[in-house]
């Protein structure tokens, strides 16, 4: 049980210092990009990892890694609860070009159970010198090198981008099949460009030194990029379906800009056999108010609110309760992951996060505001949780008391209204 608190406590843990995030254009960096790499003349074809292949099962990958990595010293399982896949876990204690050992984690996707992607570290850990991280930053310069010469999907390719204050990805790029390979480099030194002056001169780069800690590359290969074999929503949830761009457009049938008959009408044919309560706020809003045994992401029991505007009558708002009175500590956890699940969702979707919100449009709560997005159309949607275990600054995991519930507030603003 202790595992499941410690659990929702990282996850939470790391989407609060993600919350603010936002999308933006990246810093470059020059570091690390080869000055010289040959010309293949042909397409790359993203198509596993050594000896691997994608569309291998568990079982398929297990049975290769004696003959590949007969010296391996570590061969675990795991489960990403939130993206539902299965992972196979192989530590080797030397795997070129890298320097030292490697770990290789082999992903298998949560409908099909066959190989999707693969992730392969090599890890300096506790606080390498210099020469060590420069190392690594010479290995993926090499891999780099090895790759940018081959054909990929226009305008695919990105190279040197800043992702965080350490963390450089040196390459990524999309083959003509949808597969996709990623090179990162964190906790090593590089120069950030600069913008050129107001006379049009350039200006010398920013150092940025290597923070304390460990270092490490990635490579991933992945077999489809933008369709991911991971847990999804279901499609016209609350995010309407393939229209690009996409947006919040209600719940299942029923629509923003809708009367409450209209509304009823809606429900009804989703949910036929679902009571709807119907009532007026204090400003004479009309409100239908329903109770679902579950509604996903989560298997807790799901209270919705449609609210209507008082003066055009018109739906403007919907408020969706997830609540366990008497929680077990698994329950605690899973209704964490769940809204990991809903942020996923969103943010996939592309729904932006925001930070700043009007005060009129906050969620008001006693939970943790986990995270605000807004869609093309600035309909905004915010998430709060309460009664999920969270560590402290220390690292500390401060147990939940109380039920476990989870709000989620969807608001049309008057320009989409």
């Amino acid at each position: 049980m202790r595992r499941s608190s410690s659990l929702c406590g990282v996850l939470l843990a790391a989407l609060l210092s993600a919350v603010s995030s936002f999308a933006q254009t990246p810093e470059i960096t020059l570091t690390g990009q080869p000055q010289r790499y040959p010309i293949h003349g042909k397409p790359y074809e993203t198509q596993g990892f050594g000896n691997v292949r994608f569309g291998m099962t568990m079982a398929e990958v297990k049975a290769r890694i004696p003959a590949d990595y007969p010296h391996a010293t570590s061969l675990t399982e795991g489960r990403d609860p939130v993206e539902g896949t299965t992972s196979l876990n192989v530590v080797v204690p030397q795997l070129a070009p890298g320097p030292g050992p490697a770990t290789i984690n082999y992903i298998f996707g949560a409908t099909s159970h066959q190989l999707v992607t693969v992730h392969v570290f090599w890890l300096l850990d506790g606080n390498p010198d210099d020469e060590a991280r420069h190392k690594l930053l010479e290995t993926g310069t090499l891999l780099v090198s090895s790759l940018i010469g081959f054909e990929w999907q226009p305008l695919s390719i990105a190279r040197g981008h800043v992702v965080g204050p350490s963390s450089v990805v040196l390459f990524s790029a999309r083959d003509m099949r949808g597969g996709g390979v990623e090179i990162r480099l964190d906790g090593v030194a590089f120069d950030v460009e600069r913008a050129r002056d107001a006379q049009g001169n350039r200006q010398p780069p920013e150092h940025r030194p290597a923070p304390p800690g460990p270092a490490w590359l990635r490579v991933s290969f992945a077999s489809n990029v933008t369709a991911p074999d991971v847990y999804r929503l279901p499609t016209g949830l609350f995010v309407s379906g393939p229209e690009t761009p996409r947006a919040l457009h209600g719940f299942r049938g029923v629509r923003f800009g809708m009367m409450p008959d209209e509304a009823t009408q809606a429900l009804a044919a989703d949910l036929p056999n679902v009571a709807i309560d119907r009532s007026s706020d204090t400003n004479g809003g009309a409100i239908l108010r329903f109770r679902l045994a579950s509604l996903e992401p989560s298997a807790a029991p799901a209270t919705l609110r449609l609210v209507h505007d008082a003066n055009t009558q018109r739906l403007i708002a919907i408020d969706v309760e997830w609540r366990v009175t008497e929680p077990s500590e698994d329950q605690r956890a899973a209704l964490g992951i769940d809204a990991l699940r809903l942020i996923n969702h969103f943010r996939e979707n592309g729904i932006a996060d925001v930070s700043a919100i009007a005060p009129e449009l906050m969620l008001k709560s006693d939970g943790i505001a986990l995270y605000a997005g807004a869609d093309p159309q600035r309909t905004l949607v915010q998430l709060h949780v309460g009664g999920i275990p969270v560590e402290d600054s220390n690292g500390q995991t401060i147990e939940a008391r109380g039920p476990v519930w989870m709000l989620m507030r969807v608001v049309a603003t008057a320009e989409r209204s």
